[in-house]
Order: structure tokens, then sequence, then C-alpha cells
């Protein structure tokens, strides 16, 4: 069986927006009437590789698809690692308008439940030891700089909070 992204890639009408690494799509089959989906080009379940890429134009694809699709609210879904039947990681944007109808969940997993406590106190026990600070920033001063923070070169803006 091919594999339905590799296909959707062969169809140029199909294809909104891609770049060397991603592939953005609007579903015709999706669960609202703008569910946007952007996968990697190729098959991949390596996160860490894309994530920036993803970050970068899951922003610019929001606030476009905001603008001309004329709505505020939105669920994000990812789609990655083993249980990902199609083996390319991807995220989708579903749009959602007041009373669309559209109900996210899943069936709870009996079998899961009954292991609820071993599995909590697995985690209590390695979460041990890790201090979580919640900061309070007040304010942002107006001195921002850009760094790239990885290999690609990527660049992003960063402003100094004052706490």
């Amino acid at each position: 069986m091919d594999c339905p992204l590799c296909l959707v890639q062969k169809n140029e009408n199909a294809i909104l927006f891609e770049n060397d690494n991603l592939v953005g799509t609007l579903l015709t089959t999706g669960i609202s009437k703008v569910h946007f989906k952007i996968f990697t080009r190729d098959h991949t379940l390596d996160f860490k590789e894309y994530k920036f890429k993803f970050a970068k134009i899951v922003k610019k694809t929001i606030n476009i698809l905001k603008t001309n699709a004329n709505f505020n609210d939105y669920n994000l879904i990812m789609n990655l690692g083993n249980a990902n039947e199609f083996q390319h990681l991807s995220l989708d944007i579903v749009a959602r308008f007041e009373n669309d109808n559209v109900i996210l969940g899943w069936k709870p997993n009996e079998n899961a439940k009954s292991k609820l406590n071993e599995t909590f106190m697995k985690l209590n026990d390695a979460l041990k030891g890790y201090e979580f600070k919640l900061e309070v920033k007040k304010e942002i001063t107006n001195d921002a700089k850009i760094e790239k923070i990885n290999d690609n070169g990527e660049e992003f803006l960063f402003f100094k909070r004052i706490p």
C-alpha cells in the first residue's frame, strides 16, 4: 500500500506550501472545515531534527489560516513515534468554529487504568530531586537580540526579561 502522505506530495494541486523538509496541505476529509496538515517530506520519526522547522512554519501557518479562514481557536495534534502509522512526523492544525461539533477524545484504556498507581510510583521516584521552578516575569526590556540556536543557522529573536 502506498503511503497517503507520499501520494499527496505527487499531487501539486493538493500542496499549499512546501520546502525542502516539510509539506502543508488542507485535508479534504478533515474533522473540521479547516483541517491543515504539515508533515515531513521523508519518512522519519526523528523529532529532534525537525522541531525548529515545525515551530517556525506552524506559527506562520496559524496566522495565515486565522486571517483567511476566519477562526480564533484551534487544536494542534502532533503525530510522532512508532504509533504513527505513516512514519512521517506530522502536525494537524484543526480550526475550531462555534458549534462545529468537533469532538477530540479517546476511549479510556482499562489496562492503563489498572497500572496507574504503578506508573505514578515509577514517575514519582524518577522525578525526585528535580526542582521545577516557576519564574514570574514582570516586564520585557527593549534590548532584543538575535541568536542562532541551532546548527542550521536559524535565527530567533530573544528579549531580555526583568524579574
